[in-house]
């Protein structure tokens, strides 16, 4: 998604923008951008995981009819079932996982644990119920 205006003005018609896509394994495309009324958008094939770099080009005319061309480089870390929820156990490979449950219930137990959290302003109360409901879901 990107905008382009100037001076706050939309420059909608006068334009055209184009994401030059480079994708991980680094193999390159270039992706049209469409103006959809308010800015410009493109879907992005993010066939493989890792870090996208997306270079915008956009190509026009200003309110008064001069040439421009304008860049911008962004990126888009993309990651096999990215839409999951995270888990709430660490894989740590062959050695087992760490279940985040139990850890942050068993640091909402902790005495010095809480005594930091009422320092900072903070109810350790709450802290747990908030845990413990995340965790029941």
């Amino acid at each position: 998604m990107a905008t382009l205006t100037a001076s706050g003005v939309p420059l909608a018609a006068s334009a055209r923008l184009d994401a030059r896509v480079t994708a991980p394994n680094g193999s390159f495309s270039v992706v049209p951008m469409q103006f959809d009324q308010e800015r410009y958008t493109a879907s992005i094939p993010t066939t493989i995981s890792g870090v996208y770099e997306i270079h915008v080009v956009a190509q026009g005319s200003d309110l008064h009819g001069a040439a421009f061309t304008r860049e911008e480089v962004r990126c888009l870390a993309v990651w096999a079932r990215g839409d999951d929820p995270p888990p709430l156990t660490i894989d740590r490979g062959s050695g087992g996982g760490i279940n985040l449950c139990d850890l942050l219930l068993c640091l909402t137990d902790q005495r010095s644990v809480r005594a930091a959290l009422e320092r900072h302003g903070v109810d350790p109360s709450e802290v747990e119920e908030c845990v413990t409901r995340a965790c029941q879901r």
